[in-house]
């Protein structure tokens, strides 16, 4: 008995290839955004522009510079997987063979989180007022920060779909684990988001454990990220780059952080109660 629960504690070989080729995931794409800056600040100094031009083309087009290497990172190390992998399962295999109905636990869990937040925000004596209304930006903001998280998510659903993890009983242990190593190298290439780690732990937590409930249901992690990561950037400004400068409205009082976690935390439970069930 003894020995059982002290192996609780160790990763499994596949549990520590997904941890790995996650970390190497993350290394690029630290590697890759400080390359990105460096190669366009080279050209804007070459151009002879003021360090106050560079630094305004690299604040309207960070999101941009982000993906890219986000992108990039996800590429060469699905790109690598493939090279030990003959039979590996792809994007466009996990997409075609996953389920795209979403379950009843995962709809009541977004609504949920939907209607909690916004009343809550207003509970606290919080004040929603107008922001700016550029579009373009608010488009950005929506989209950059649907695919900051969902790059990582498919990056993962990717490794765990094709490498064998031998225990259900470890998810949670992997899923605090790749947290740890999404938001160390969150920190290092953005270190000024430190307003918003909450958000950067919940939305991530959030979208493995949707992965780990139901690893052939895509549609799930879609929904929250539309409905959740999306609006929340670009509508109440809690935006990872920008800021509330670009969102359609402002929160400008300091968030419950306390009650956001409680509504989160209720939400799960909820979920994974009834995921199990059903």
């Amino acid at each position: 008995m003894s020995e059982l629960k002290k192996s609780d504690f160790h990763f499994s070989l596949g549990t520590r290839k997904v941890l790995l080729y996650y970390f190497g995931y993350s290394v690029l794409f630290l590697i890759f955004h400080l390359a990105t800056i460096s190669f366009v600040s080279f050209f804007h100094f070459l151009l002879d522009h003021d360090m106050s031009v560079i630094e305004n083309w690299l604040y309207r087009n960070a999101w941009e510079m982000i993906l890219i290497s986000k992108a990039l990172a996800g590429f060469i190390i699905v790109k690598s997987l493939q090279l030990n992998n003959y039979f590996v399962k792809n994007l466009f295999f996990i997409l075609k063979s996953d389920t795209w109905k979403p379950t009843r636990s995962a709809i009541v869990f977004i609504l949920f989180i939907a209607v909690l937040f916004y009343a809550l925000i207003h509970q606290f004596g919080g004040e929603i007022v107008g922001g700016n209304k550029s579009i373009d930006f608010v488009y950005i903001s929506f989209l950059g920060s649907i695919l900051f998280y969902f790059i990582d998510f498919i990056v993962i659903n990717i490794l765990v779909r094709n490498l064998l993890l031998s225990s259900k009983r470890k998810y949670f242990l992997l899923t605090l684990a790749l947290t740890f190593i999404f938001m160390l190298f969150t920190k290092a290439t953005l270190p000024y988001i430190s307003k918003f780690y909450i958000f950067l732990i919940l939305h991530f937590f959030t979208l493995l454990i949707l992965l780990f409930t139901n690893k052939m249901n895509i549609i799930n992690p879609i929904l929250y990220s539309i409905f959740i990561i999306g609006p929340l950037s670009a509508l109440y400004g809690l935006d990872l780059v920008w800021d509330n400068a670009h969102a359609l409205y402002s929160y400008k009082e300091s968030l419950p952080i306390a009650g956001i976690i409680g509504v989160w935390f209720i939400g799960l439970i909820y979920y994974y109660k009834f995921n199990k069930r059903s």
